[in-house]
């Protein structure tokens, strides 16, 4: 899995449950407001 995450360009880190929840948080409201305002159906 390592070596695939490179692949792509990224350094794999470790992280405690409560850091991946805040991360999560910052990006779903980076990027919510974006994807709504641009019409992208979401699914899921």
């Amino acid at each position: 899995m390592r070596a695939k995450i490179h692949a792509m360009g990224c350094e794999p880190t470790g992280t405690t449950s409560d850091e991946l929840k805040h991360i999560q948080r910052a990006e779903f409201e980076r990027w919510g407001p974006i994807v709504k305002a641009s019409g992208f159906p979401i699914e899921g």
